[in-house]
């Protein structure tokens, strides 16, 4: 019986023929491999080379089952060399180590474990710059002085016949066995793996690493890779196989190829157990031996929001590792067209200052861009968000009023939600989310996000500009898809599922209805207008608080709901703040629809302030509400509530059953009117319509019907007896509407050169022409 060693061509480059080709063998049953000393080499292993070294060695332990019986001293080297005539194997010679000798079985609490017979299982070289030499790294389990087992490992210099370094990890309790060690690609530092069982302990996978600057034959303390959670009791564990139980494919170690410092490991666990049987299970791993100089970079913040053109900054941090004190360069990919970077200082060993500049035709939309840092072979790199957006009325109003936090939520990719301040209190989108759905302002390109009611919102965390305990106001426009039993959030600092863990909220409670909520102790204070929001329907819900403790709530720039919480301070909650949901991170009460325009202000907005930015919007105004009429000769007066905003002027149409009478216009700002021109003896009803800057609003519900005196004026009242598909009087004293009186929807637009308000023909009819 002989060990063999034989050799294959390495595939050329690119060949994916999975060819084996030739092989050349170096022993036989006639032709058996010895050692340097004459006797029979027993399981030789090739070392994995993990460099560019050609030295091709392999390493074997002499046999204590073989003559010499015994304790063993030497382990043996050889090298393959190509030759003229093919691969030949060369001997090194024997490496004089400390005695060893065949290990007891493993116990464990069932069978006792196959601890193998001394056999070098594995072997790594590399180059290792502390010995200027190429080095191999092996481990075998044998004996110890206190009959347990040991993993015995080695760095060996076989060129040198020199073994540079020896040493034993062992337990005074435990018996170690199937080990592993592979340096790193620095070479001079190593990782060790190997099991660890006793009589009471299933095997366990531990670790044990050092560095090129521990004592040489050291290693340090142990760091657990994982547990049994049975013993192993296989067929091997039954004769004839045994026991004692094989125990796996032996274990294995290997250099990341990249990663300077970090060993990849591979090893067995057991358990669970199925159908009687534990199962084998295999567990891979990495550890870092040695943290290489190094760096890190870092961006802050996470995303800027800027309206071309404009400029804005990012500061860039260099953290040194492990000694690193180069210095580092700095570039910029990925950035829309139009935008370009400048860095200061650059390079730097700290800290830079990104300065984005975007020209005026750098289009809308958001961008991820990356920022790589470079020192020779280390580059690193992190991303940022560029938010770009049209020029937006809105959000100048909103920003003229001071917000900590403005959250457009206009994104288009990626997961950052950018705070337009320059607070940057940046938060992310979580869940079930869509991007850059319409938004709430008129004739604004910026989005909204849609929420899926379940899983999706987006949390900023907690900062110390969103930590209000005083004066505080929440803004935000939403989108309902549907309300159900359930409460839903809006805005929301704290866990939402309690009034000690919340601080302030804007949400939508069944039952209570949609207000603005803040906490003080155990105790939630309440401004809500009791009702259920319309689905589909955009409402601007604005929340204010002053340091007093007054609470006030808008709806449409309208004040519908107040309240008062004393004024003590809201709780200091370190949860952060939802949109969409609770501010923890928990993602309770879900909304369920579309959010835009979210803002948080140090202050109570005022009234005025409220209903600018609902007029700034590019809203027209909601219909007047509560629309009354009383008749008089000739004339009715006409009152209602006004609706939030600055109207700039209200119509009101008279009607006569189903057929109008022409619409007379007042200036705005009014809750009443007396609309004259009225035929006596008629029962009116009237519909008021507002009007801005932005155009005309819908118009009310109809008033109450109310009788007008005074003489009758017939001849509009003789037209529409007979019919008329169509019927416009003519006599509007403004805009460019010609109404048609039929109520048949058929009104027209006048155009071109036209005078209004002339006198009429029929006469005594006081209508215009």
């Amino acid at each position: 019986m002989t060990a063999n060693i034989w050799a294959l061509p390495k595939p050329a480059p690119g060949d994916a023929s999975c060819a084996v080709g030739s092989s050349s063998h170096f022993a036989d049953p006639t032709h058996v491999l010895l050692n340097a000393d004459g006797s029979v080499a027993f399981t030789p292993v090739p070392v994995n080379t993990s460099d560019s070294s050609n030295a091709g060695y392999i390493v074997a332990a002499h046999s204590p089952a073989s003559p010499p019986v015994g304790a063993q001293t030497k382990v043996m080297a050889w090298h393959i060399v190509k030759g003229s005539g093919g691969p030949q194997l060369v001997q090194d010679g024997d490496l004089r180590v400390q005695s060893f000798n065949i290990p007891p079985p493993i116990p464990q609490p069932g069978p006792t474990l196959d601890s193998l017979d001394a056999r070098l299982t594995q072997a790594v070289g590399h180059l290792d710059p502390d010995a200027n030499a190429e080095a191999v790294w092996t481990q075998h389990t044998v004996v110890s002085t206190t009959s347990r087992s040991v993993v015995r490992w080695y760095e060996f210099i076989p060129s040198q016949l020199k073994v540079r370094q020896q040493g034993e990890i062992a337990s005074a309790t435990d018996y170690l066995f199937n080990g592993a060690i592979a340096p790193s690609i620095l070479g001079n530092d190593a990782a060790l793996f190997y099991d660890r069982a006793n009589a009471s302990l299933t095997p366990v996978i531990g670790a044990v690493s050092r560095t090129h600057g521990d004592p040489l034959s050291t290693m340090g303390s142990e760091l657990l890779i994982g547990s049994s959670v049975a013993a192993d009791t296989d067929l091997s564990c039954s004769a004839p196989y045994g026991p004692p139980c094989r125990w796996g494919d032996y274990s294995g170690a290997s250099p990341d190829p990249n990663a300077a410092g970090v060993v990849w490991g591979s090893n067995q666990l057991n358990g669970p157990t199925f159908f009687g049987y534990p199962q084998w299970a295999t567990r891979n791993f990495a550890v870092t031996a040695t943290v290489a100089p190094d760096f890190t970079l870092s961006i802050s913040p996470t995303g800027r929001a800027v309206t071309p053109p404009g400029s804005t900054t990012y500061t860039v941090t260099i953290t040194d590792q492990a000694g690193f004190t180069g210095a580092v360069t700095l570039g910029a990919s990925g950035l829309p067209a139009g935008t370009t970077a400048a860095f200061s200082p650059n390079p730097t060993t700290t800290t830079s200052t990104l300065t984005l500049t975007i020209s005026g035709s750098t289009p809308a939309g958001t961008n991820q861009y990356t920022v790589t840092g470079v020192n020779g072979s280390l580059s690193h790199a992190a991303q940022s968000t560029l938010v770009v957006s049209a020029a937006s009325t809105y959000a100048s109003a909103i920003n003229a009023d001071g917000p900590n936090a403005y959250w457009r939520l206009g994104e288009t990719s990626g997961t950052v939600m950018v705070d337009s301040t320059a607070g940057a209190n940046n938060g992310a989108y979580v869940g079930g989310v869509t991007l850059n759905a319409p938004g709430a302002i008129a004739g604004d390109g910026n989005g909204a996000v849609l929420l899926d009611g379940s899983s999706g919102f987006g949390r900023a965390a907690n900062s110390p500009s969103l930590s209000l305990t005083g004066a505080v106001s929440l803004e935000a426009w939403v989108k309902f898809n549907a309300t159900g039993p359930y409460a839903q959030i809006v805005v929301n600092k704290g866990d939402g599922a309690s009034a000690t863990g919340s601080a302030y909220e804007i949400a939508w409670i069944p039952g209570t209805g949609l207000g603005f909520q803040t906490f003080i102790g155990g105790t939630r204070y309440d401004a809500d207008q009791n009702f259920t929001p319309a689905t589909g329907q955009w409402y601007d819900l604005v929340g204010t608080r002053s340091s007093g403790g007054a609470l006030s709530f808008y709806i449409n720039g309208k004040l519908v709901a107040s309240g008062n919480d004393s004024g003590a301070a809201l709780n200091a909650v370190t949860a952060g703040v939802g949109v969409g949901a609770s501010g923890d991170g928990t993602g309770h009460l879900p909304f369920n629809g579309t959010l835009d325009e979210v803002a948080v202000y140090p202050v109570a907005l005022t009234a005025s302030q409220v209903a600018a930015h609902w007029q700034a919007a590019g809203v027209v105004p909601v219909p007047p509400t509560n629309v009354t009429a009383t008749g008089g000769p000739n004339q009715a007066t006409v009152s209602w509530t006004p609706p939030a905003g600055a109207v700039t002027s209200y119509v009101i149409t008279p009607q006569v059953g189903s057929t109008l009478r022409t619409p007379q216009a007042f200036a705005g700002p009014a809750s009443s009117a007396t609309v004259t021109g009225l035929s006596g003896g008629t029962t009116y009803t009237f519909t008021v319509v507002a009007r801005n800057a932005v155009g005309s609003g819908p118009p009310s519900a109809a008033s109450n019907a109310a009788a007008v005196t005074g003489p009758a004026y017939p001849y509009a009242a003789t037209v529409l007896g007979d019919n008329p598909a169509g019927y416009w009087r003519l006599g509007e004293t403004f805009g460019t509407a010609a109404t048609d009186a039929t109520g048949n929807g058929s009104s027209g637009t006048y155009a071109g050169g036209y005078l209004q308000g002339q006198p009429g023909g029929p006469l005594g009819d006081p209508d215009p022409a």
